[in-house]
């Protein structure tokens, strides 16, 4: 199967690209002109384009079996971050339509669920919040718009779509979770410490998505995607500090009474007139129940159809301790 990747040079898009070829699939990964991050390999064909500003994205499609839609920004401004990525979507999806390619994998991720309505259990079930919800997080509306057009078009065009929340990835380069808590001084702060993390390394999720690729099975469905389950916020916060040469004394904040001062905090910034500037992720009250809300999450649903399984975390830990190397 010749599969595009966008967002091939990201952090995920490198392994899925990677695990795509393992598997035998050709790779047509896409990039923007001018980029030295998207992977030069065997099996990999690298194509020049931004989906914002390419005026015919045809030639991307020209021979592809199968599009794996992973590009959105996660640097800049607000602003930035949303009309890229949103119009990034529009755009591709738009191609994708007007092309003979109807099979579609999309990733959206876990931040789109209504995180106000979850209770002790997040399935694919679960409410979905609005675009326009201003209380959450700029990566949150997008990922919600992101996922509204690709459903629109599938719905419209008859694209064989299937969704992939992933929970928070990790792996080399990417070690330190907003869903820990925080670093204050020398100190690492942990909310919530017993909480058991809604994760997957970065190779377990690229695999998830290879896996959904393959399977009919998956087609139509939308998938929670969370791997190493019942390692909690304070055995990883300590596991990867010491894997990066950077452990730091730990302090454990209960989830309850961080939730209570953060929204104190908010609380006397609206009284006052004005919107917290640090911590935000802890202050203001919605992206608190995003970050850190304990609701328990599995990726039953994408194992019982597609037979794709996680590794153990010590085994992923591992894995990125090899890939890292040696620490001073």
């Amino acid at each position: 199967m010749k599969v595009l990747v966008t967002g091939a040079g990201g952090f995920i898009g490198r392994r899925v690209s990677a695990a795509l070829v393992a598997r035998g699939h050709s790779v047509r990964a896409l990039a923007r002109p001018g980029a030295r991050d998207a992977p030069r390999t065997e099996g990999i064909e690298r194509i020049e384009a931004d989906l914002c500003s390419t005026t015919d994205l045809s030639p991307v499609l020209a021979g592809v079996d199968a599009v794996v839609h992973l590009a959105t920004r996660v640097r800049g401004s607000d602003r930035e971050i949303w009309s890229e990525s949103v119009r990034g979507t529009e755009r591709i999806a738009a191609a994708i339509s007007l092309s003979t390619v109807r099979r579609v994998l999309h990733a959206s991720s876990l931040s789109v669920y209504d995180w106000r309505r979850i209770g002790d259990r997040l399935d694919e079930d679960s409410p979905v919040g609005k675009a326009a919800d201003a209380e959450a997080d700029v990566y949150a509306r997008t990922k919600r718009q992101q996922e509204a057009i690709m459903r629109s078009a599938a719905r419209r065009d008859d694209w064989r779509l299937t969704v992939l929340r992933p929970g928070a990835v990790w792996g080399p380069g990417s070690l330190a979770l907003h869903e820990i808590g925080y670093t204050l001084g020398p100190w690492q702060v942990v909310i919530a410490s017993r909480r058991h993390l809604r994760i997957v390394y970065v190779d377990e999720c690229a695999e998830a998505f290879a896996t959904a690729l393959e399977s009919d099975e998956t087609i139509g469905g939308t998938f929670n995607l969370v791997a190493s389950q019942g390692i909690t916020a304070w055995r990883y916060a300590g596991a990867v500090g010491r894997l990066a040469g950077q452990e730091r004394p730990r302090v454990p904040i209960p989830y309850w009474p961080g939730r209570l001062a953060g929204g104190f905090v908010y609380g006397l910034c609206r009284l006052f007139g004005t919107a917290p500037r640090v911590f935000t992720g802890t202050t203001i009250p919605y992206r608190y129940l995003a970050r850190f809300h304990p609701a328990l999450c599995s990726s039953d649903r994408l194992v019982q159809l597609a037979g794709w399984s996680g590794r153990s975390f010590d085994c992923c830990l591992d894995r990125c301790t090899a890939e890292l190397g040696p620490r001073p």
